[in-house]
């Protein structure tokens, strides 16, 4: 009976000081996750290895520029947070994938993130956020350029005084998959509130999303210098959107092309006289009821719409 009961206090310590040292690489565990969390690091130089994987915090206290191209991504199950106190360049293409956010803070000018090259967003979501821009003809991100986006990719609070004051694309804008998404809220500038794709804009799927888009001067959310292509299952909406002049949510130069059940193509030069509000006609009534086109609540002083 003695031998028994030392047994089981031999057996009882042993379990107690295991659940002691589990309880306390718990808590390292977690004050290691903290100070992660809390501490600030430098925002990487290079990319050597053709990929930058980060974690937690880093900051951009000057301008700063990567030569190589690279994939920017996050560790599993993490975050990454990067403050934008100066322009950070990327000289070649870039790929995006994870949850990714960019601070930027106020401007004198210059945008906060310039990708010379391509930009690919891969995967999970992309936010660039809290850009003014004091001067000059900035946008929060300037893509000399292709963008192309598989994941999602949003702005919010981007202001510049100049042209795009959240997204100007250099070439083409391409969304590829059902979940593509590239979103702007609460975006404004002197001339397209949200972006200005100076190339074609094809939507292969998912969708683009402009709320509260506004321009001092014309198109109140969005600037095209080449064709819009709209494929089936894509949906490009613009919701309280306003211009001064012309066009309160969009202008196209080159004309605007909508697939779905049915091939509806206008022409640009079947357009000429249909961007004014009090000159609407049924082929253009029919393209604002499509589900893949919506204009909801978006002034300008010849109508919401100019191609």
């Amino acid at each position: 009976m003695r031998c028994e009961t030392v047994i089981l206090q031999v057996l009882f310590l042993a379990v107690s000081t295991i659940a002691e040292r589990l309880s306390y690489l718990h808590i390292s565990d977690s004050v290691k996750q903290s100070q992660r969390v809390t501490e600030v690091q430098p925002f990487p130089t290079s990319c050597p290895s053709g990929k930058m994987l980060l974690s937690g915090r880093y900051i951009v206290a000057s301008s700063l520029q990567v030569n190589e191209t690279c994939f920017v991504t996050m560790r599993a199950d993490d975050f990454v947070e990067v403050q934008l106190m100066a322009t950070l360049t990327f000289t070649t293409e870039v790929r995006l994938g994870g949850e990714l956010t960019f601070t930027a803070t106020e401007w004198k000018d210059g945008p906060s993130l310039h990708i010379v090259g391509d930009l690919l967003v891969s995967w999970g979501h992309v936010l660039v956020q809290g850009y003014k821009s004091n001067s000059g003809p900035n946008s929060a991100v300037r893509v000399d350029g292709s963008v192309a986006i598989i994941g999602s990719l949003a702005f919010q609070n981007c202001h510049s005084k100049g042209n795009a004051g959240a997204l100007s694309i250099g070439q083409s804008l391409r969304l590829q998959q059902s979940h593509s998404r590239l979103t702007f809220q609460n975006v404004t500038a002197m001339s397209a509130g949200a972006m200005h794709v100076h190339g074609d804009v094809d939507l292969l799927d998912g969708a683009v999303l402009v709320n509260d888009a506004h321009a001092t001067g014309s198109a109140g959310a969005m600037r095209a210098g080449g064709k819009v292509q709209l494929r089936p299952r894509a949906m490009m909406r613009f919701s309280n959107c306003s211009a001064t002049a012309f066009a309160g949510a969009a202008a196209f130069a080159h004309g605007l092309v909508i697939s779905n059940d049915a091939v509806m193509s206008f022409a640009p030069y079947r357009w000429k006289y249909l961007h004014c509000r009090d000159q609407l006609t049924g082929e253009l009534l029919q393209l604002w009821s499509c589900r893949c086109l919506r204009i909801e609540g978006c002034l300008g002083k010849c109508g919401s719409i100019h191609l």
